[in-house]
């Protein structure tokens, strides 16, 4: 994950779920925070509680579209809480190169599998699976997947193995990963499946809900 805070205004989309926002309190509080304005955009603001802390952070209500949203933002500046003036570099954060709502259907396929969005497997199991889908980096989990995960998230490319292993091995324990059959693609584990083979099932499945 990466925010601008040399940014004068970030908008984070609403899709936003509790260990992203524990990610965005490191990269505040790394980055010596100080001043710039953050708007969730209908995040529940008990899920970034941490973050309300900061000053220069607001919550706006659920909008349908950007003009909505621009409305809001205007709102703010006019009642003085941010000096943002209209040449001010504007900072959109979209989830990196990711689809929004391809990222939303992939966080609730995780849930609805038994992932738990508060562990870090459950971040990497994510990102993994979408980028295998959209290609963004080579096929090579090892070479090309991990090495790009650790770096946006400040981890070494073990610890992501390590995280996506540990969050399998947790759902393995519970259900088997029997939830994938609602999904309408058939998987039949008789072992706990590598890294790789849950990714390619994930990948599988996105793929299927994006035609």
């Amino acid at each position: 994950m990466a925010v601008e805070l040399d940014s004068d205004l970030v908008i984070i989309d609403d899709s936003f779920i509790e260990v992203d926002c524990r990610q965005l309190k490191n990269e505040i509080e790394r980055a010596e925070y100080n001043g710039t304005t953050i708007v969730f955009a209908g995040s529940d603001i008990y899920k970034c509680k941490d973050i309300g802390k900061y000053e220069n952070v607001f919550f706006v209500d659920k909008t349908l579209n950007k003009e909505e949203v621009i409305k809001h933002i205007n709102l703010v500046i006019q009642h003085g809480m941010t000096d943002v003036e209209t040449k001010s570099k504007i900072s959109i954060f979209d989830h990196a190169e990711f689809p929004i709502e391809m990222y939303r259907q992939a966080t609730k396929l995780l849930v609805n599998c038994g992932f738990n969005p508060k562990h870090k497997g459950f971040l990497y199991l994510r990102d993994a699976s979408i980028m295998t889908l959209l290609e963004i980096r080579g096929g090579s989990l090892s070479k090309d997947i991990y090495p790009v995960i650790a770096n946006r998230y400040n981890v070494s490319d073990e610890s992501v193995e390590r995280a996506i292993r540990h969050a399998v091995s947790k759902v393995w324990q519970t259900n088997r990963l029997e939830p994938l059959s609602k999904f309408g693609i058939k998987y039949r584990f008789d072992d706990r499946p590598t890294n790789s083979v849950i990714i390619s099932c994930f990948t599988d499945i996105l793929r299927e809900l994006n035609g």
